[in-house]
């Protein structure tokens, strides 16, 4: 993390003419246009480059990555509709800044996240309160084409791929969610974002194909973008750009519900899956 914000920091730099801060960047389309670039561009060299170089040193790059592996393609539709599904539930797990206490000797650190956080949320919807054409497609791949794609290489592909070979494959799939969680130093979303970091590693295990929980990733990051959209417009409750994201208890409940069906569904054909390649 500490390094993407310094690519960052340096392309912004280029780009802006000037250290800028994240206020400053999304006071106008100029700003906008630095900072997509620069999310884009530091992902793809910290978590693609990095993934990408492993794969390559160290055999075929689609089989060490994940993406040769044969897998049933229902995987594809089931991982879209488990994480769209889920999302009410994942955000439900979210801290608000009511809800985030710490003890009185972390006070400061805490005062510090409040801060943090509460900058980082109006900075993001300032950027994506940008409706021109091509401000909603430079947020499409800055917050969920290119996140999902090396984001997965890099966590999945890589970390749990390696973990897998060392530990029990559970303990493999939610350490590295918690790491993915940790590296993204958003402490408001640091359950709901190891739990969306776990689902995906289950994924990526169910399935034995990378790109199944890169359209997981993708269509929760989406998702998230649209409600925010909508919010933002009045088309929908506004609540649901707090920082619980403003679901209430049913649709939370409903989530829950067909959540956990979902997910049999994926370990019921992920047996199959395994069935049929024990026996080739």
């Amino acid at each position: 993390m500490m390094a993407a914000s310094l690519t960052s920091g340096i392309l912004i730099r280029w780009l802006y003419g000037s250290p800028a801060s994240i206020t400053t960047l999304t006071s106008d389309s100029d700003g906008h246009f630095a900072f997509r670039v620069a999310q884009i561009f530091s992902a793809i060299v910290i978590w693609g480059l990095a993934s990408g170089l492993w794969a390559i040193s160290t055999g075929s790059f689609r089989q060490c990555l994940g993406f040769q592996y044969k897998t049933w393609p229902g995987f594809l539709g089931l991982a879209a509709l488990t994480s769209l599904v889920a999302l009410p539930l994942a955000e439900w797990t979210l801290f608000s800044e009511q809800s985030f206490s710490l003890p009185e000797s972390m006070k400061e650190f805490e005062a510090w996240v409040k801060n943090t956080e509460s900058t980082n949320q109006a900075a993001l919807l300032n950027i994506i309160s940008d409706l021109s054409p091509g401000a909603v497609i430079g947020n499409i791949l800055a917050i969920a084409v290119v996140p999902a794609i090396v984001e997965e290489m890099f966590f999945r592909g890589f970390l749990l791929n390696t973990l897998v070979r060392l530990v029990n494959p559970h303990i493999a799939v939610w350490t590295s969610a918690l790491i993915f969680s940790l590296i993204h130093l958003q402490f408001y979303g640091l359950i709901s974002r190891m739990l969306l970091g776990a689902l995906l590693g289950y994924y990526f295990l169910w399935s034995g194909n990378l790109w199944t929980s890169i359209v997981g990733h993708f269509v929760h990051n989406f998702a998230s973008l649209v409600i925010a959209l909508l919010a933002i417009n009045g088309i929908i409750n506004n609540d649901l750009l707090q920082d619980d994201f403003g679901f209430d208890t049913l649709t939370v409940l409903c989530s829950s519900c067909l959540t956990v069906p979902l997910i049999y569904l994926f370990i019921r054909n992920s047996r199959k899956r395994n069935t049929a390649l024990s026996n080739e």
